[in-house]
């Protein structure tokens, strides 16, 4: 893969899984395993691109329960799927950022530090993964009410210059999406599974076209639907934004309701809620755990970035203006 970035080259092969395979008998490493690893690479004046060439020398007193070096060599024996793959993802027109390039989302290295995922898989306008963004979030199994509601929030915070960012899922995402890319803003969609299939629905094929979306996926572009991957991909969300809105939610229980309470618990960012008269609801409970709801009438977005007690929008991009050093595992 001469066209690729070596580093890149490693990093996928460490951490990728091309199409449902797992990587034969060893699993791809998780962010957090990435994290541990590249963290000693650092420490140690090593990087990943050396693991192409002079696996044996890099790996020289390496030792980890669950990293091993037999699972690390496993994993970078497997060239000739990755080429299979790119070449599969670059025909639909899927390109990869990973955590040491400059257009990595800044609030999420920043939120998540080594936590965060060691690549993204995209398609579209890559200067939308950093641009100022409000989270639009709710149930797939939506009120019709509420899908026009999150229609109307989505146009609302285009026109006042924020992109949308949402899971993308049929729903709620989608219709905040929507929203405001047909009303001439941008959007984008951090996606847990079919990547690959969206990019080329006719639904989203214009905006990708034009500049105005950017989809986005940190697991494989053919992935099928998995939980536990659209359970982990709602924090994702969270950290790219400024603020968050959740517009419907099940009370105790599903994806929306379990990032909305991840962010509240990590202070991630302010979240606000769609009123809902219905105290028993899953919003009201949200509000009773301190996120707080949304105007009725009168709604400034950049009210909703701020918080009453810290701009945690602002400080969590403190440290990363100006100097931004970087690197594969920061």
């Amino acid at each position: 893969m001469p066209d690729m970035n070596p580093t890149t080259q490693s990093i996928l092969l460490l951490t990728a899984y091309f199409g449902e395979s797992s990587g034969g008998n060893h699993k791809p490493l998780s962010p957090t395993e990435w994290g541990r690893f590249a963290s000693w690479l650092s420490k140690n004046g090593r990087n990943p691109e050396g693991l192409l060439h002079d696996t044996e020398d890099v790996l020289v007193g390496w030792k980890d329960k669950t990293i091993t070096t037999e699972r690390i060599q496993s994993l970078l024996g497997r060239s000739a799927a990755l080429a299979l793959s790119v070449e599969r993802w670059e025909r639909a027109g899927i390109l990869v950022v990973t955590r040491g390039d400059a257009n990595y989302p800044h609030r999420l290295k920043k939120r998540l530090s080594t936590f965060s995922p060691p690549l993204f898989f995209y398609c579209g306008n890559l200067k939308l993964m950093n641009s100022n963004a409000v989270a639009v979030i709710g149930s797939r199994n939506a009120t019709t009410s509420d899908m026009e509601y999150a229609a109307f929030l989505g146009d609302e915070i285009c026109g006042q210059g924020y992109s949308v960012i949402s899971g993308g899922a049929k729903g709620i995402d989608e219709a905040a999406m929507l929203g405001a890319l047909k009303c001439g803003g941008s959007a984008v969609g951090v996606l847990s599974n079919g990547l690959m299939h969206l990019v080329t629905s006719l639904k989203y094929r214009e905006y990708l076209m034009s500049g105005s979306l950017l989809l986005i996926s940190p697991y494989s572009p053919e992935a099928s639907f998995n939980v536990g991957n659209a359970m982990g991909r709602n924090k994702y969300v969270y950290c790219m934004s400024d603020a968050a809105v959740v517009v419907a939610s099940d009370k105790d229980k599903g994806g929306t309701w379990s990032g909305a309470v991840e962010n509240l618990k990590k202070d991630w960012v302010p979240l606000w809620a769609k009123r809902n008269p219905d105290e028993n609801s899953g919003v009201s409970e949200l509000v009773k755990r301190g996120a707080r709801w949304l105007p009725e009438k009168d709604m400034s977005i950049s009210s909703l970035v701020m918080d009453t007690n810290n701009n945690r929008a602002e400080s969590a991009m403190q440290g990363v203006q100006g100097s931004l050093s970087f690197d594969y595992i920061k």
